[in-house]
């Protein structure tokens, strides 16, 4: 087993918050794509439909509001879509000056994938946002919103603060991605 100390001189900075988004999608879209698509374990999508893949999520925030969000300067978004779900990923140029990445997913509600999630003894409920909502699961700095036909999830990946000013950037982000869905 390498120490920390060496690991961390092998890797760039910045392919950090890259590979723990990267993970996080991967699992994601995995425990999407195994939930069943008996059409009543999704939550009816009224008026409208629920099309998610049709979202351009890197244009639900700007940069200069994840900014002001985390005060961190971040990298233009990265774009990535499937049939039920969009999903947008910044990276911070610097790791050094506090979040490394922020990242959104916009999918489709699935009622089995959200009762899985949320059942989670990491799972802390939110109140006061969305329909439902729990935070720090699958890692600290995540929200898990369902909204309407949607579930939304924000994460950032921050090294430097303390988990209540990451929860709470992370929920300022969320307000405004919801605002514009």
């Amino acid at each position: 087993m390498v120490p920390l100390e060496h690991r961390s001189k092998q890797l760039d900075p910045n392919s950090m918050p890259r590979i723990l988004g990267i993970v996080v999608l991967a699992g994601i879209a995995l425990a999407s794509c195994s939930s069943p698509s008996d059409p009543n374990t999704r939550d009816s999508a009224g008026p409208g439909g629920g099309n998610a893949s049709a979202i351009k999520a890197c244009d639900l925030l700007t940069l200069e509001e994840i900014k002001q969000a985390t005060g961190t300067l971040m990298d233009a978004g990265h774009l990535q879509t499937t049939d039920t779900q969009a999903s947008c990923d910044w990276s911070s140029p610097d790791g050094s000056s506090g979040a490394s990445g922020v990242g959104i997913i916009v999918r489709e509600f699935d009622n089995t994938l959200w009762q899985a999630m949320s059942a989670s003894t990491h799972a802390v409920p939110v109140t006061g946002i969305g329909q439902q909502a729990y935070k720090g699961y699958p890692h600290s700095g995540d929200l898990a919103v369902k909204q309407g036909k949607y579930e939304v999830d924000v994460g950032i990946v921050d090294f430097k603060h303390d988990n209540a000013t990451v929860d709470a950037a992370t929920l300022t982000l969320m307000n405004l991605v919801l605002s514009r869905l």
